[in-house]
């Protein structure tokens, strides 16, 4: 939980991308899964209608990182909910959405299988 400097942004956390990548995968129940399955193909309908707004991922406008696969949208949403997913994409340059009231207003479904992971939990001091 402790910021992180050199090529990532004070306050973005690779250790728990990481971790939601492993949980997402190798642990996760098939049930979670299709949740986040159906809640990024939704919203990849919705980016693509709407390519340039910022707002339609967690880390910006189509094409940033977590628009990439179902994947990389559950890890940026992990650290978006546990407040470590701070500054901006590589891609696109658009500033990264953080804390779990931004993933509950835009990806209640997703929040949902958050909390019962993570424990409604949040890093705490991660961006002092």
């Amino acid at each position: 939980g402790n910021p992180v400097g050199g090529a990532y942004p004070t306050g973005y956390s690779t250790a728990t991308h990481e971790f939601a990548h492993g949980l997402h995968v190798n642990i996760m129940s098939d049930e979670d899964k299709a949740i986040i399955t159906a809640a990024f193909e939704a919203r990849k309908v919705s980016a693509l209608a709407a390519p340039t707004d910022a707002n339609q991922w967690v880390d910006g406008r189509e094409g940033c990182y977590a628009s990439q696969n179902e994947r990389e949208f559950f890890a940026q949403l992990s650290n978006a909910y546990l407040g470590v997913n701070t500054g901006t994409d590589a891609t696109t340059g658009d500033p990264r959405h953080n804390g779990a009231a931004w993933v509950l207003a835009n990806e209640p479904t997703v929040h949902a299988v958050l909390t019962t992971w993570y424990g409604g939990n949040t890093v705490p001091n991660a961006n002092p």
